[in-house]
């Protein structure tokens, strides 16, 4: 991600939520199935290149018998 694009997000987060200034921005995603060894390397890969932009992702996948959500990352 272009540092440009990540300023620009950032700001757009603070305009729409004051209070968000100086809290990190984290994408949470929620998968409903376990991902498979090439979506694992590709949620890694996207999360370091989402970390060089200042950001973080994290992934878990949920349980529908018990609604439960385990981390993977």
């Amino acid at each position: 991600m272009p540092a440009g694009v990540a300023r620009s997000a950032c700001g757009e987060l603070v305009d729409s939520f004051p209070k968000a200034k100086g809290a990190p921005a984290v994408i949470n995603l929620i998968c409903k199935y376990s991902p498979d060894d090439f979506a694992a390397g590709f949620l890694e890969k996207a999360a370091a290149a989402i970390e060089d932009a200042g950001f973080s992702l994290r992934y878990s996948v949920a349980d529908a018998k018990t609604s439960h959500i385990s981390t993977s990352r």
